[in-house]
């Protein structure tokens, strides 16, 4: 994860672990994942499709940027950025 990423989600997080319940940010989480082969230029997922039979269809990832956007839904933070700043992403 990139650290503009860590630091635009840490606040949300924060939230999250005051305001909704775990199984609540599990539901977000799993609906933030996507198969692996999708990923982008991940080292460990070129790893894993490489040295474990099947990894490309068994394995989830998660879009934090997804899952990021999903908890500022959930928590109603409209005037929260809806992702890290673009110029940090790239």
């Amino acid at each position: 994860m990139r650290d503009s990423t860590a630091e635009w989600l840490r606040p949300l997080n924060d939230r999250a672990e005051h305001e909704l319940l775990p199984e609540d940010v599990f539901n977000l989480m799993l609906q933030a994942t996507m198969p692996a082969v999708e990923a982008e230029d991940s080292n460990f997922v070129q790893w894993a499709m490489e040295t474990i039979p099947d990894a490309g269809r068994n394995m989830r990832m998660i879009d934090w940027i997804e899952f990021g956007q999903l908890l500022r839904k959930k928590l109603e933070w409209w005037d929260y950025a809806d992702s890290p700043s673009e110029d940090e992403t790239q």
